[in-house]
């Protein structure tokens, strides 16, 4: 359906699996060969993320 779109749309793709931001951020950066560094706690604690080469 989406390659076959006609105009370009925003599309939701879904996995029926439920995972953090987090997550999914850790997971991406993984595939690349890189990795998450998180500092402070809980969900208004500072974060540090690697920029991808």
């Amino acid at each position: 359906m989406i390659l076959q779109a006609d105009n370009p749309d925003d599309f939701v793709l879904a996995t029926c699996e439920t995972c953090s931001v987090g997550e999914t951020a850790e997971l991406s950066f993984a595939q690349i060969g890189s990795r998450m560094e998180w500092h402070g706690t809980g969900v208004d604690g500072p974060k540090s993320m690697p920029r991808a080469a």
